[in-house]
């Protein structure tokens, strides 16, 4: 059987002065950690706001969607449902007389002219 080497350290240098050189690379990196998780908690901060932020804009987009769509609709039925020249002698006969109250309205051609 093979015995496992082993080594045994011997040092010359007094305890106290061991420990206060594993201190001395433990103190610089405490505020480098600090420091570290202070950007950390920052940039999660932000991320989190930039993130509520798109989720209320998606919303607004989708509830901003849906009433154009349904704008575009009624548009849609008040177009097909238009009669143009009824409305355009209506429209010239308030910007001439200045009140809403029309008589009845003259016959028209069926071209959709005035005669």
């Amino acid at each position: 059987m093979a015995r496992a080497a082993s080594l045994k350290i011997v040092s010359q240098v007094p305890p106290h002065i061991l420990t206060a050189r594993l201190r001395q690379p433990l103190h610089g990196l405490v505020p480098l950690s600090l420091a570290l998780v202070a950007v950390l908690a920052t940039v999660s901060a932000v991320l989190a706001q930039v993130g509520a932020r798109r989720q209320r804009a998606e919303r607004a987009l989708v509830r901003r969607t849906r009433q154009f769509e349904a704008i575009r609709a009624v548009t849609a039925e008040i177009t097909r449902e238009l009669d143009l020249p009824t409305l355009l002698l209506t429209l010239a006969y308030v910007m001439e007389r200045g009140h809403a109250f029309c008589p009845p309205h003259p016959p028209l051609s069926p071209n959709g002219h005035m005669r």
